[in-house]
């Protein structure tokens, strides 16, 4: 997207006022960056002379002090546009900004992988001689709906809309802090992507990790604190609904590190009172918060996390220090002040002493001596500057000791132990979702059968409206009836007569079997899909694969071709040699006592 930065032009030291205008029109009509000058253009003024003009401008109303005009830079990120386009961008916002009040020029830098425009204009009205006079939300209001519009007029990305009028939307700072948040959902959207198992588990991890979810043709994603839905594939083109769908249908299964931000605990020294404890519990806290982050929701946390870097500066400079209390941080603070002054009289005075020795040694010709004390005077000004340099970062860090909120709402167990904050915990699909999922293949797999069942009848046998068959099994005579559309009834008497012969009341010949074998054990090898696989129980999982018949070697051969021929693979082996021993114990359970012993014997 283009976005419009603005910098002032302020007047030079006297006798030398408008030298910062004439740098930054010299600067944006470089050659070397203008492709020859090329991609310069003026406005209400000759490019040749523009700096001439605008003084005589100045001159002319008596405004030669103070803001000397204004610099405006609209960059495009890479790959958008070309520079000729730009260029007229740039010509099109100075006619709709300035109109014919400021002289200005412009131009486009190519030198980059993005294309950037540059515009300085006058401060003075060449009309009524007025300054220009920037106000609070100009940039909000005026200039940004200007990029917006001309970059929607040459087709470029356009800025969010949170800059109109509309007063519920955001402001920059706000717009910014937002954006902060692509790098941390893009990191937990990878993760969650890496270790679910399906789509559908993908989304419940999401919201385990604090994220409201909002589905419809995009999948857009929201956490505490933020203000709108993120849609994902704003962040990632990899992201979009139809991707990531398809990421799980073809099993392209790829594993993700979680993201970690806080520093290690066990690396850290023990704090020494309970001041510094409070510091390490927060570091602390945040630790587990990123190892069980499913269970205590870390994007609620995002804040506080992409700040661990600082607070662990904190805590470091808590213990170098020996801090007990706020009272010794204002101690700190107040010394390294007292200390910043002292050192900044030292430099004012070693600039003083070197100025006057550099006259003197002018005066008399003696450049040796010039030459001879340059290092010595370099050496006390860098340990001077270095010196500074760490007393200001001192009284930076002890300022945000003292505005360190250090409560965590986060209630952390005794029993927690962080260990490798990389082996998360994985919360598995819940039973409310394998119920759903499961009723569907239900619903889908008796649809299969009865398809199979009713075929197989109708192939058997040409069937009549008013047919009927009889046969008399355990005491019960069942009746089968077939109505019109080939659909079977079946009706149950009790039968005083023993006996498991068929009764007929027709000449037709015999075709009733078990319904169950109807359907055999083919037509069901040919239903299993991962889906059914993970539904089954572990016995059911065992007795389609096999295990029960065959020896050791060939039931691992078999269960590893036919998990694979279902789309299941396993990254680690001990994973597969693990679900492998789990199948063969049902089947030891669930079995007679001397199969153990049995498939013992083959195994030897």
């Amino acid at each position: 997207m283009a976005i419009t930065k603005i910098m002032n032009i302020g007047a030079g030291k006297k006798g030398k006022i408008t030298n910062h205008l004439k740098h930054a029109l010299d600067y944006i009509m470089n050659e070397d960056k203008t492709e020859s000058g090329v991609l310069v253009g003026g406005w209400n003024c000759v490019p040749k002379f523009a700096f001439e003009q605008m003084v005589g401008t100045k001159e002319l109303y008596g405004k030669m002090g103070g803001r000397q005009g204004y610099h405006f830079v609209i960059s495009c990120p890479p790959g958008e546009g070309t520079p000729e386009q730009l260029l007229e961008l740039m010509r099109e916002f100075a006619q709709d900004f300035l109109g014919e009040n400021y002289e200005a020029m412009y131009s486009v830098h190519s030198d980059k992988e993005h294309c950037h425009g540059h515009l300085v204009f006058n401060s003075v009205n060449m009309n009524t001689g007025k300054k220009y006079e920037y106000k609070k939300g100009d940039w909000k209001y005026q200039i940004q709906p200007i990029t917006n519009r001309l970059c929607e007029k040459y087709g470029f990305s356009i800025m969010p809309a949170e800059y109109s009028k509309d007063p519920v939307n955001m402001n920059r700072k706000q717009w910014e802090k937002e954006q902060s948040w692509s790098e941390f959902i893009e990191a937990d959207v990878k993760y969650c992507r890496g270790v679910a198992d399906d789509y559908e588990h993908f989304l419940y991890l999401l919201e385990e990790l604090g994220y409201v979810l909002k589905q419809g043709a995009h999948l857009a994603v929201k956490a505490d604190k933020m203000r709108r839905f993120r849609r994902l594939d704003t962040i990632n083109e990899e992201f979009s609904k139809e991707n990531l769908q398809e990421f799980f249908e073809k099993g392209r299964y790829q594993y993700e590190s979680p993201r970690v931000l806080t520093p290690d605990v066990k690396y850290l020294p023990k704090p020494k009172n309970t001041y510094q404890q409070k510091f390490y519990g927060k570091i602390y806290r945040m630790r587990v918060v990123e190892k069980c982050r499913f269970q205590y929701k870390s994007a609620c946390f995002k804040e506080d996390l992409e700040r661990m870097h600082m607070l662990q500066e904190e805590y470091l400079f808590l213990c170098k220090k020996d801090v007990k209390s706020v009272k010794d941080i204002a101690g700190i603070i107040g010394l390294a002040k007292y200390d910043l002054e002292r050192l900044t009289e030292k430099q004012k005075s070693l600039y003083l002493d070197r100025t006057e020795f550099k006259r003197k040694s002018m005066r008399n010709h003696d450049w040796d001596s010039i030459i001879s004390t340059e290092p010595e005077y370099r050496k006390q000004l860098d340990d001077i500057k270095l010196e500074k340099k760490r007393l200001k970062k001192e009284i930076k860090i002890g300022d945000c000791c003292l505005k360190e909120v250090l409560y965590v709402g986060l209630f952390v167990p005794e029993s927690v132990e962080i260990g490798n904050v990389y082996d998360v915990k994985v919360p598995k699909k819940p039973w409310y979702l394998k119920k759903e999922e499961k009723k569907v293949l239900d619903e889908r797999q008796e649809d299969k059968v009865n398809v199979t069942v009713s075929k197989d009848f109708s192939e058997s046998v040409n069937w009549s409206v008013d047919d009927s068959y009889e046969f008399i099994t355990d005491n019960k005579k069942q009746t089968f009836k077939v109505d019109s559309g080939a659909k079977v009834a079946v009706t149950e008497e009790a039968d005083p007569v023993n006996d498991d012969s068929y009764e007929r009341t027709d000449n037709k010949t015999e075709i009733f079997e078990n319904v169950e074998e109807t359907v055999g054990a083919e037509d069901y090898t040919k239903t299993v899909t991962k889906e059914i696989y993970e539904a089954m129980t572990d016995k059911e999982k065992a007795e389609w694969i096999g295990i029960d018949s065959n020896d050791m070697l060939v039931s691992i051969k078999q269960f590893h071709e036919k998990l694979k021929s279902i789309g299941i693979t396993y990254q680690y082996i001990s994973d597969e040699t693990e679900e492998y021993c789990r199948l063969e114990e049902a089947i030891k359970k669930n079995c007679e006592p001397n199969w153990y012993y049995r498939n013992q014997d083959k195994r030897r």
